[in-house]
């Protein structure tokens, strides 16, 4: 199987087309865009290119499976839209998202208005959400989501957030939660455009043209915000609800937010990769007695091997080089997040 993309939260979802034997084990045969197939949940005749596959936990319909039911083994999503020939794949800790051509459709749990639709319902099965592209009049070029949150990107570089914002990891200056899509007005305006976010537990970073890195959330003293500890809303309110500029970074071509800690891959000949926050399962790769902080630091165990990119979980991280090596700090835990691209 090529897989497009994978993701894990508390659950699973993977987008692929199948064209080996494939290693996991499957509750229906994976359809191969090169023979095609009929689809036996949709009678004969009705092939099927792509698969959108889920598995684990199914509470609140986070699998797309219209029910709640868990599911060991990988099933297919048959709701799932599929015919768009740019994909983009992503799951919250209780949301999943899949972008099909710049469209966004959603799923899972609504609590907080993760799924943008206006409401707190949960959704069972993949639904769209226009107001993004009704706002800007653009589609989405990148998504993120996080514990409660969710967040997109626009190709001119538009930032919009939604769900629940109690920790300020909305961006919009104030702690409540946001039904809808909103735009973040940010310092980046006026100047380079945001190329990327990425939805930690309850914060959220953003990264511009330029290689700056914005953040904003919750922060408890950890640092995974990045921002120097006297900054005031810091000490009033332990959260920072509006994009600040994380200054003691060199420009980054990457960024990941975890569930209290973030990574940045640098740019330049050799990539470094920088790590900040909370460290008490040594999820900063910087050696268990190093308490972490909010100054990022270098990784020394990856200085000088060209990276290509992170991924912050919950209490681990991993990352790849451009070898195609994939060292993890430490190795994956089940209570955490992976993202992988094959």
């Amino acid at each position: 199987m090529r897989c497009l993309s994978l993701s894990f939260r508390k659950h699973a979802s993977l987008l692929g087309a199948c064209a080996a034997p494939c290693a996991l084990k499957f509750s229906q045969k994976p359809f191969c865009s090169e023979t095609g197939g009929d689809n036996p949940e949709q009678g004969p005749g009705h092939k099927a290119t792509l698969g959108l596959f889920s598995w684990g936990r199914g509470e609140s319909g986070v699998l797309g499976h219209s029910s709640d039911r868990d599911e060991s083994l990988p099933r297919q999503v048959y709701a799932a839209p599929l015919e768009g020939k740019d994909l983009l794949l992503e799951c919250g800790l209780f949301h999943s998202a899949i972008v099909s051509d710049g469209d966004l459709w959603m799923w899972g749990k609504g609590s907080g208005g993760r799924l943008g639709q206006g409401d707190e319902e949960w959704a069972h099965e993949p639904q769209m959400v226009q107001s993004v592209r009704e706002i800007s009049g653009e589609p989405l070029a990148q998504m993120s989501l996080g514990g409660l949150h969710s967040s997109g990107v626009t190709p001119s570089g538009q930032v919009f957030t939604w769900g629940h914002g109690g920790f300020g990891a909305l961006g919009h200056g104030a702690f409540k939660n946001s039904l809808l899509p909103q735009l973040v007005k940010g310092p980046w305006q006026g100047g380079g455009r945001i190329v990327a976010t990425s939805c930690g537990g309850a914060h959220t970073l953003a990264l511009s043209s330029e290689g700056e890195v914005y953040s904003w959330g919750r922060d408890e003293g950890e640092g995974r915000l990045g921002l120097c500890p006297d900054n005031e809303d810091l000490i009033l309110h332990n959260a920072v609800p509006f994009p600040s500029r994380v200054f003691d970074l060199p420009p980054a071509r990457q960024i990941s937010a975890g569930g209290f800690h973030s990574l940045a891959v640098t740019d330049g000949d050799v990539p470094r990769v920088y790590s900040w926050g909370a460290n008490e399962n040594g999820e900063l790769g910087l050696g268990q007695d190093d308490e972490g902080g909010w100054q990022p630091i270098s990784i020394e165990e990856f200085e000088g091997v060209p990276m290509t990119s992170v991924g912050a979980g919950g209490f681990h991280s991993v990352a790849l080089t451009q070898k195609g090596e994939v060292p993890s700090l430490p190795p994956c835990s089940v209570a955490g997040s992976c993202c992988a691209y094959f």
